[in-house]
């Protein structure tokens, strides 16, 4: 777990933690409240099984982003994106093509600001392909 600390001298840059982490037995991450995460950094990471993201710095994520590093995580089975960016079709599909073996998905966007005035597309239009094109999908 990654997580942004306010004052706290003891607190690593995230590119030396996502390093650490990329060398390590680590397979699932759950990174919070960094305003340095950026798709640069995440590219560092390959070999998850399981990744959480939630309130990274708007506009420093975008779902090409995740798309890359899945595709370095053939393994994953849980990913997480708590309002990181909107999520639309044109992501959703190729997502869940790089990940057969997910099982849980978690997408949230509870943003209000520029950008992220446009929420993810039609949640039961969304959950009913989803189902229908990947039953082994649990969650979702």
């Amino acid at each position: 777990y990654i997580g942004q600390v306010e004052e706290d001298d003891f607190t690593r840059p995230i590119e030396t933690a996502l390093h650490h982490i990329n060398n390590s037995s680590i397979k699932i991450l759950s990174i919070h409240n960094y305003d340095e995460l950026t798709g640069s950094n995440i590219q560092r990471l390959a070999g998850l099984e399981g990744i959480s993201f939630s309130n990274p710095l708007p506009h420093k994520m975008i779902d090409q982003d995740i798309l890359k590093l899945v595709s370095r995580c053939p393994d994953l089975r849980k990913l997480v994106l708590l309002d990181c960016f909107p999520v639309q079709e044109g992501f959703l599909l190729p997502l869940l093509d790089q990940c057969p073996t997910l099982t849980s998905l978690t997408i949230r966007n509870t943003r209000r600001e520029g950008d992220y005035m446009r929420h993810t597309s039609s949640v039961q239009m969304l959950q009913k392909l989803v189902r229908r094109l990947y039953p082994q999908l649990e969650h979702f």
